[in-house]
């Protein structure tokens, strides 16, 4: 099968209260139980990274802040947490994804039609003062047939009050090349808490430029994109930089 590069797709997502010095620690504990991968800072719960044969695509779930806060939507992994909004089911979380791909016009934003990006081994996994873990991953149609490759590359770490993920997502084409066409769905997303929001919580968008508020922003470009505010009282701040070397960079902003 000849797979032909087609784009290369790199963030780091940072959640943080303060930086301070880097911990040491960094573990990796694969559970084929239940198919997903542990993350820890420190004996501290970061993240899962969640591949089972239910799922429509990978994701990233819970997302804790330093020191347990979950920053992250629940739904739809819990459905009866008082407050959250249960629209958009497909907005798992932390994930990787578009909504209109090929000339099929796939939807894998929200998997409809039975398309879906299936895990299909783990290539690497380590822990150490970082933890790296890196997949292989099939983005296929309804019927099963590949469209894309991935191999998604993500790095995990930080300190006492600063918790990274370094996300690289590289994307193969089967035979002939494959158009992402244009969409605002896609494509490395957060669904965060509705008490973290900004229409409905405590906190604001800031982006590269100094311009705050989901209105200013949307649709626009910036290197990166920070919300900030304060979640169960304290102070939080989720921020994802494109990387430079990324595609199409700097990337549009859907918020």
């Amino acid at each position: 099968m000849k797979l032909l590069r087609l784009s290369i797709w790199s963030l780091l997502v940072v959640i943080m209260i303060d930086s301070k010095q880097l911990f040491s620690q960094t573990e990796l504990r694969f559970n084929s139980q239940v198919s997903q991968v542990d993350v820890f800072i420190r004996d501290q719960a970061f993240t899962s990274y969640l591949f089972g044969k239910e799922r429509s695509k990978p994701v990233l779930f819970p997302v804790r802040a330093p020191g347990g806060r979950i920053a992250n939507r629940n739904f739809p992994f819990k459905k009866d947490v008082p407050g959250e909004y249960l629209d958009h089911p497909h907005q798992e979380s932390v994930f990787f994804a578009f909504g209109d791909v090929g000339d099929e016009r796939l939807d894998f934003w929200s998997g409809h039609d039975g398309v879906r990006i299936v895990h299909r081994s783990v290539l690497e996994m380590k822990s150490g003062e970082t933890g790296l873990l890196r997949v292989l991953l099939d983005w296929v149609d309804s019927e099963g047939k590949l469209v894309l490759q991935e191999i998604r590359r993500m790095e995990f770490g930080g300190n006492q009050d600063f918790w990274w993920i370094d996300h690289t997502s590289r994307l193969l084409a089967d035979q002939k090349s494959v158009r992402l066409n244009e969409n605002k769905e896609g494509l490395f997303a957060i669904r965060v808490s509705a008490a973290f929001r900004e229409d409905t919580g405590n906190s604001q968008y800031l982006d590269a430029f100094g311009r705050r508020g989901a209105k200013t922003i949307w649709g626009t470009r910036t290197p990166w994109l920070a919300l900030q505010g304060k979640l169960e009282g304290d102070p939080l701040t989720i921020a994802i930089f494109d990387h430079p070397s990324s595609f199409n960079h700097p990337a549009y902003w859907h918020c």
